[in-house]
């Protein structure tokens, strides 16, 4: 039976896996991918992964044996700082970009 989360704009839910994420309503931004009300997104294994909500939206968690989840209230304004620099180097033709310096 999965769990359903309702998130506000700019929330995330981090889901450890395995697991399935379905978005109900709304969409979300993860790990350079969105996924928009009717998708869904696997989390495989025992690795994690931070949806944020782009807008109100709604997640519907179904965890396997050993996932996971809870809400986090910030990061996403680092996501969006990327984001916009992504797409800034992009407008000026940049096609690759290196990123060094400690995780």
């Amino acid at each position: 039976m999965p769990e359903c989360v309702d998130l506000q704009s700019g929330e995330g839910l981090w889901v450890s896996g395995p697991a399935r994420v379905a978005v109900e309503k709304g969409g979300v931004y993860a790990s350079g991918y969105t996924v928009e009300a009717g998708g869904e997104a696997l989390v495989r294994g025992t690795r994690g992964f931070t949806f944020y909500a782009r807008e109100a939206s709604r997640l519907c968690v179904h965890l396997g044996v050993g996932g996971s989840y809870r809400v986090v209230r910030e990061g996403f304004s680092i996501v969006e700082a990327w984001s916009r620099l992504v797409e800034d180097l992009r407008s000026r033709g940049v096609r690759r970009i290196v990123v060094v310096g400690p995780v």
